[in-house]
């Protein structure tokens, strides 16, 4: 069993393990060392033989990091898969990979068998090293990171949410001519209220219009949303800091698009309900406890109380922690819990979920809600909404550029909707 002194001390140190022998910039890991009848002594995770010629389950650290290590002895081939760098997994990795800390280390687990894991999920993801019982592990690893919150006690949007609701009340004067109609668009524009229009208009951190965002108002066309077809859409500024807004037609994939005015046209037609009845966005004031709890930062309280189950990744960022010692981006949890806290839990429920759902209202495939900043290759870590009967919220390492709109799972910036 490795020294677990030589754990904490290979952080600082060059990549090794037991009789492991890794170089620098490789993807492949070669045992050159055994003991004198041919065998090598590890104690693993999971019930594996603590005696055997092809080890399943290692620990490696990378040199000089508290956050890489390296996993998944290839069966049969003495050769384990690496890590590319800093907190990058696999192409082929696109659920979230958990290393040595108390949510994935401890028996079950993560593995790459699709064992159950604490959080009552299947999966397929690698598995976990350690050589070392597990809780040893978990707890000199937890001695050397700490559960340290990365992320502030009070997400910064819902200061932004608060400018939000006070600009209802002082709404700010456009220039003259702010709107604008190109041709073929007049007939919407005939039925478009600007002042509900420009208020519910998605803006940036300085409370200006979004420069060149994209707001569906009504489609031309039959089709599904992953196919291209033709839309009237209200399109930001050209420039940062600009105060115009053009009605157009444009082609477009559905999907992809985050703003879905055409899904709540309440949000920009002139014969619909009153903005400031909570009926109009179908709220009954039900999850009035959990819209406290979200509003006033709470947002692994607000999540629970809108009754939304969490797996561990999310679980973990919603409370300001790094996802784990292989994902260690301080930026992901204060990204999350800025989304996050702006929840809507009637909409997400009803019909976030219905359209996450699909054509039929069986699909049950995880939909995008957001990505997570600084990813690099093809796929991108996310948090996405599982429409089951009890919605999940799960992270994983998505390739996709679909995406749940904002619209149907975040709060209206309308004071006494909510």
């Amino acid at each position: 069993m490795i020294d677990l002194d030589a754990v904490a001390a290979a952080l600082a140190g060059d990549p090794r393990c037991a009789g492991a022998v890794v170089e620098r910039g490789t993807r492949t890991l070669e045992f050159s060392s055994r003991s004198s009848d041919g065998l090598v002594e590890y104690d693993s995770v999971g019930g594996l033989r603590a005696t055997s010629r092809e080890p399943e389950v290692l620990l490696i650290t990378h040199p000089s990091t508290s956050t890489e290590f390296l996993v998944f002895l290839r069966t049969g081939t003495q050769r384990a898969s690496l890590f590319h760098e800093l907190g990058t997994l696999d192409g082929d990795t696109y659920l979230a990979l958990y290393a040595a800390e108390p949510a994935g280390l401890h028996a079950p687990g993560h593995d790459d068998s699709g064992r159950t894991r604490s959080d009552g999920q299947s999966a397929g993801v690698w598995a976990m090293l350690a050589t070392a019982r597990p809780n040893e592990v978990v707890d000199r690893l937890a001695a050397v990171f700490g559960q340290r919150a990365v992320a502030p006690d009070r997400p910064a949007t819902l200061d932004r949410e608060r400018a939000d609701l006070a600009r209802w009340a002082a709404p700010d004067e456009p220039a003259a001519g702010w709107l604008t109609a190109e041709p073929g668009a007049v007939d919407v524009v005939a039925r478009l209220d600007p002042v509900r229009l420009r208020h519910l208009f998605p803006r940036d951190a300085k409370n200006r219009l979004e420069a060149r965002a994209q707001v569906l108002l009504a489609a031309l066309d039959e089709g599904r949303d992953r196919t291209r077809r033709r839309f009237v859409l209200a399109r930001g500024p050209r420039r940062v800091g600009g105060g115009d807004v053009t009605v157009r037609i444009e082609a477009v994939v559905a999907a992809n698009v985050a703003h879905r005015f055409d899904l709540m046209p309440w949000c920009w037609r002139a014969d619909a309900g009153a903005l400031t009845d909570p009926a109009t966005w179908g709220y009954d004031g039900a999850d009035a406890d959990a819209v406290a709890l979200l509003s006033a930062g709470d947002v692994p309280g607000g999540l629970a109380a809108a009754g939304l189950d969490l797996d561990e990744g999310v679980a973990r960022l919603v409370q300001g922690l790094p996802v784990g010692v292989i994902a260690d981006d301080p930026d992901w949890p204060v990204v999350a819990r800025e989304r996050l806290c702006r929840l809507a839990p009637w909409l997400l429920r009803g019909p976030g979920v219905a359209y996450a759902r699909g054509p039929g209202g069986r699909g049950t495939h995880p939909m995008r809600l957001f990505s997570l900043p600084n990813g690099r290759g093809p796929r991108r870590a996310a948090v996405l909404l599982v429409p089951l009967r009890r919605p999940r919220l799960v992270l994983q390492w998505a390739k996709t550029n679909a995406v749940l709109p904002q619209n149907l799972w975040q709060r209206p910036p309308v004071p006494g909707v909510w």
